[in-house]
C-alpha cells in the first residue's frame, strides 16, 4: 500500500507537451508529456527519504525551479500577455496563486484517501471527480465554446467518464458486501491474515471516501483558475501562470504537510520531520526529489502552453485521464 499511495501522490494533476512551435501537433506534443506520471514513481523510491515531507520539500523546491527556468527562457520572462492591458492583473495574479495552494492542498487529500480508503476508491473517486469537474469548470473559465473546437466529443468523453466512475464505485461497493458474507473463503482468508476481527475499520473507511471527495472537488478547482489567470484583460503567459502556480505550492508545502496531514492521521506510521536528519540526507536523494518535481513541472507547464491552442478543457481532460 505504502508504494501505491506514493505513485498515486505524484499523479495528480497537469500533464502536457513543450511549446507549441517546437512541434507540428501540440494534441502529439501533449501526449508526450503523460511520460512524467510513471517516472514520479521512481524518483520517490529512489529518493530513500524516510518520510514524506522529506522528499516533498525537495519535490516542490525542484518544480519552483523548472517554473522559473522555464518563465526566464521559454517565456522570455514575459510575465503578461501582449493582449493584455494590465488591468486586472492582480485578479489573475491571485487566480494563479490560488490554483496552486489548492493543488497541492489535493495532492495531500488524495494521499490520505489512499491510506484509508484504497486506491480503488482513492482513484475513481478523487480522479474522476477531478476530470469530470475539472474539465466542465476549465470549459467554463476558458470561454466555453470559443475554446474548444468540438465541445460535443468533450463533453461526451466527460459523460463516459463519469459512467466509468460511476461503474467503479459500483464495483467496489460489490467487493466490500461480498467480503463481509460470513461464509466466504474471503473473508475466512481475511480474518485469518488480520488475527481476528476489523473494528473500527467501517470508520476510517468512510472518513477515507469523503476525503477522496473532497480531494476531487479541490482539485477540480486548480485547472480552471489557471484558465482564468490566462485570459481576459491583464491575463498572464502560460510561463507566468505556472510560475505563480509554483510558488503557492511552494507556499503551502509547510503547512500542507506539518498540519493537514497529521490532523488527517498522516504522519502515524512514519518518523517525525526533522530539519538536521533533512539537512544531512545525501545529495543523491535531494536530488532525485528535485528531479521529481521538475519531470511535473515539465508535464504541467506544458499542459498550459498546449491549452492556449487547443483548449485548457481538453488539456486538462488529456492529462487527467
Amino acid at each position: 500500500m505504502a508504494s501505491s499511495w506514493r505513485w498515486f501522490h505524484l499523479h495528480a494533476g497537469g500533464v502536457g507537451p513543450i511549446p507549441r512551435k517546437t512541434f507540428r501537433s501540440p494534441s502529439m506534443v501533449r501526449v508526450t508529456g503523460n511520460t512524467d506520471l510513471p517516472s514520479l514513481h521512481h524518483h520517490y523510491d529512489l529518493s530513500q527519504q524516510p518520510c514524506l515531507p522529506d522528499f516533498y520539500y525537495d519535490y516542490t523546491l525542484g518544480l519552483l525551479c523548472l517554473s522559473l527556468v522555464a518563465y526566464a527562457t521559454l517565456g522570455h520572462a514575459v510575465f503578461l500577455a501582449e493582449t493584455g492591458d494590465g488591468k486586472g492583473s492582480a485578479t489573475r495574479v491571485v487566480a494563479a496563486w490560488l490554483a496552486g495552494a489548492l493543488f497541492n492542498l489535493a495532492n495531500v487529500l488524495l494521499i490520505e484517501g489512499i491510506r484509508m480508503a484504497g486506491l480503488s476508491v482513492a482513484f475513481p473517486v478523487g480522479i474522476g471527480l477531478a476530470l469530470v469537474l475539472g474539465t466542465l469548470l476549465t470549459y467554463f473559465a476558458d470561454g466555453g465554446a470559443a475554446s474548444t473546437q468540438s465541445p460535443a466529443m468533450l463533453f461526451a468523453g466527460v459523460m463516459f467518464a463519469f459512467f466509468a466512475i460511476l461503474a467503479q464505485v459500483q464495483a467496489n461497493a460489490t467487493k466490500v458486501t461480498y467480503e463481509k458474507l460470513p461464509d466466504t473463503a474471503i473473508n475466512a482468508n481475511k480474518a485469518v491474515a488480520s488475527g481476528g476481527g476489523n473494528e473500527g475499520g467501517g470508520g476510517k473507511y468512510r472518513r477515507g471516501q469523503f476525503v477522496c471527495v473532497l480531494a476531487g472537488v479541490t482539485m477540480s478547482l486548480w485547472s480552471p483558475l489557471s484558465a482564468f489567470s490566462m485570459t481576459g484583460g491583464g491575463c498572464l503567459t502560460p510561463y507566468s501562470s505556472f510560475l505563480v502556480f509554483a510558488t503557492g505550492v511552494c507556499c503551502t508545502t509547510p503547512l500542507v504537510c506539518l498540519f493537514v496531514r497529521p490532523l488527517l492521521g498522516g504522519t502515524e506510521f512514519e518518523p517525525k520531520f526533522d530539519f538536521e536528519a533533512y539537512a544531512r540526507a545525501p545529495i543523491t536523494s535531494h536530488g532525485m526529489g528535485c528531479l521529481g518535481g521538475m519531470v511535473w513541472a515539465l508535464g504541467t507547464v506544458s499542459s498550459l502552453i498546449s491549452g492556449k491552442t487547443i483548449g485548457m478543457a481538453l488539456s486538462y481532460s488529456i492529462g487527467q485521464r
